[in-house]
């Protein structure tokens, strides 16, 4: 199994506007994306499908990555959000019960 992570936690800045600007841009804009999302990581065996499906599934949104992730096989996900939650797709919170 792989683990692969996209976020904006490593190349970005915050600019006097008070966007937060990274590296992960949608496409019908140009912009930073922007979805409340913070972080995305994919358990799967391959690690060049998790690497590309956690881009993708941060510039879905919460909602539409985790319908997608549910419905693939041996794949597993964990969402950061900027208000501060931890969201595990459901194989995940079967196996594992988040720490207090």
């Amino acid at each position: 199994l792989s683990l692969v992570s996209a976020g904006l936690y490593e190349r970005s800045f915050t600019g006097e506007d008070g966007v937060i600007y990274h590296h992960i841009l949608d496409a019908t804009n140009g912009m930073p994306a922007q979805t409340g999302l913070l972080s995305v990581s994919i358990l799967s065996p391959s690690s060049t499908w998790a690497d590309g499906l956690s881009t993708l599934c941060f510039l879905l949104g919460t909602e539409e990555a985790m319908q997608l992730v549910e419905n693939m096989e041996d794949t597993e996900a964990i969402f950061l959000t900027a208000d501060g939650k931890t969201l595990l797709s459901s194989g995940l919170v079967d196996r594992y019960q988040p720490v207090a």
